[in-house]
């Protein structure tokens, strides 16, 4: 049989759903993941968090998603970072983009040539750096280790936890001398007197 009429194979994903509490929840999500065209079965499972869902196309990851986010139960995300080896130009990028697109899960993709990482956002529990890279390998590209020789993704969401707290350590550098001025002329008239006098 040719393959252009060869049956689509249903494609099958587990997403975490955020939210649930009830049993009407779970009503109300299966609903809203039913509701879009191209899925053939959903059940969420209240007591793990997670809903397993049968689609094929139109049906995509990114539109059960929308779904669940208007229904009030958006999916869960992560986020991840990957050293990619053998990018050279803007088509490499765009290929790199499209491999990892096409995984199941995935909801962002972003290849920034500069520094020859892949960014990637994608629904909690659905992809793996190996599923990455047997992606990449398949377009002809390569996810290798980092300078301290580990493959395993960045963590952006810890990236963003220590550059903010390194903002409020800085903040809390200039703005302590100011407080510590201020409040000591409250118990050191001369400070006190200093201040009104120069500020």
């Amino acid at each position: 049989m040719p393959r252009d009429n060869m049956p689509e194979i249903p494609t099958s994903i587990r997403l975490q759903v955020e939210g649930l509490s009830c049993a009407g929840c779970v009503r109300r999500a299966e609903t809203a993941i039913a509701g879009v065209k191209g899925v053939n079965h959903a059940t969420v499972n209240l007591a793990t968090g997670k809903a397993d869902v049968e689609f094929e196309t139109p049906a995509t990851t990114a539109a059960i998603s929308a779904a669940m986010e208007k229904a009030g139960y958006p999916a869960g995300l992560d986020e991840v970072s990957v050293k990619v080896e053998g990018a050279t130009c803007a088509s490499c990028v765009n290929r790199i983009e499209t491999a990892i697109k096409l995984l199941p899960g995935v909801s962002e993709a972003v290849m920034n040539l500069a520094t020859g990482r892949a960014s990637i956002r994608y629904f909690s529990g659905t992809l793996t750096v190996d599923d990455i890279a047997a992606a990449l390998a398949g377009a002809g590209y390569k996810v290798v280790a980092d300078a301290d020789g580990k493959t395993a993704p960045v963590d952006l969401h810890k990236q963003d936890v220590d550059r903010l707290a390194r903002s409020v350590w800085f903040a809390l550098a200039l703005g302590l001398p100011v407080f510590m001025a201020e409040m000591g002329g409250h118990l050191i008239p001369d400070i006190h007197h200093f201040i009104a006098r120069t500020i």
